[in-house]
């Protein structure tokens, strides 16, 4: 049944009831939907009803015009009203979970932040780290963590880089959020949610990074590399990588990410690699130290020297600082007494490079540095 004409008459009388029941007689419109009606009327009372009461509403004195237009814009009403339907066309899926707490915190209080996080210009940094600093339980609600993850592609390296910090704090239950519109070919921003993800989650993450891998690009290529190395599972993709993989940052990811699984197979790659290159293998060990692995300890003293003769492949002076870093009671403040300048830049003699409880040395261009 069209009940288009029902819909047409109602809408003439409802503009006959804003602009008034004088032009009633003037409205051809309303004349063309009772007679398009005609059709309905013939086939059900109810609709019969409808063009009677139009017809005495034409036909009314124009004194009793408004009570007879109210009585049959009510039948009009009450007949679209059942005729109505709801839904759409498709199948009922489930809603998504959403993700973070509902905190009882008004929109006014968060204004502010959502402000800083969504919008741009200068100010935004210092207000939302004070906001985290102050009050940690905002970045959990549900109104504030989509902001965050948006936030992740800032213009402003600095803010993204706090947005992904706080992010990672929140727990692997922000999967959803930051696995929803993931762009594998993306940016920096894109780069910044596999790391939050690696750090948030860990090995829950990991079917997500394999999944991606293959069609990654540039910079989220080497966060996803990276994060690899938060299952065990992943230890012969690594070395695949760390055979194919061409000299650079993809191949050093894929070495560092090998490294931590602390896995027998990977563990004899890395030794083999290191006769290669031990400049590197030593960084590489000397980052993972505080991971507590004992073999890694072992490696990185043997590759560091740690018999007391020197270390050819250890020449630059960013070694001295993988060493201040990584070695127990050397690194920071404390540790800055414990290296000292030899007294002179030519080679020790055998004596007293093996004395002094297992002194380690590196090469800094043309001055000698002794660890203690």
């Amino acid at each position: 049944m069209d009940l288009q004409p029902l819909y047409e008459v109602q809408e003439r009388l409802e503009h006959a009831a804003v602009a008034g029941t004088g032009i009633l007689n003037e409205d051809f419109r309303l004349k063309r939907a009772r007679e398009g009606l005609a059709p309905l009327a013939a086939a059900s009372p109810v609709f019969a009803k409808i063009s009677a009461g139009l017809e005495a509403l034409l036909a009314a004195p124009p004194e009793k015009r408004g009570g007879a237009l109210l009585d049959v814009l009510a039948l009009v009403d009450a007949v679209v009203y059942t005729q109505a339907s709801a839904g759409m066309a498709g199948e009922l899926e489930p809603l998504p979970h959403g993700v973070g707490t509902c905190q009882e915190v008004s929109y006014g209080q968060l204004r502010p932040l959502l402000e800083a996080l969504t919008g741009t210009g200068g100010g935004r940094y210092n207000l939302i780290k004070e906001a985290f600093a102050n009050h940690p339980e905002y970045f959990a609600d549900y109104r504030v963590i989509p902001a965050l993850v948006a936030g992740l592609g800032d213009s402003y390296g600095e803010l993204a880089d706090l947005n992904a910090d706080i992010l990672g704090r929140q727990g692997p239950g922000i999967l959803p959020l930051l696995e929803a519109g993931f762009d594998p070919a993306g940016g920096r921003g894109m780069a910044r949610r596999v790391e939050v993800m690696s750090r948030a989650a860990g090995a829950q993450a990991n079917d997500f990074f394999l999944a991606q891998l293959p069609q990654a690009k540039k910079e989220i290529r080497l966060a996803i590399i990276d994060a690899l190395g938060c299952q065990e599972a992943n230890a012969p993709l690594l070395l695949e990588l760390c055979r194919t993989e061409r000299k650079g940052a993809a191949r050093d990811l894929a070495h560092r990410a090998l490294a931590r699984l602390n896995r027998p197979e990977g563990e004899a790659y890395l030794v083999e690699q290191a006769d290669h290159d031990p400049d590197q293998m030593l960084e590489i060990l000397g980052c993972l130290l505080p991971s507590g692995q004992p073999s890694y300890r072992k490696n990185f003293q043997r590759y560091a020297g740690a018999d007391g003769g020197r270390f050819p492949g250890c020449t630059a002076s960013g070694r001295v600082e993988t060493a201040q870093t990584a070695v127990p009671g050397v690194g920071g403040q404390e540790g800055a007494g414990n290296l000292r300048p030899l007294p002179s830049a030519g080679r020790p003699d055998a004596a007293a490079a093996g004395s002094a409880g297992g002194r380690r040395e590196w090469e800094t261009g043309a001055a000698a540095i002794c660890l203690l």
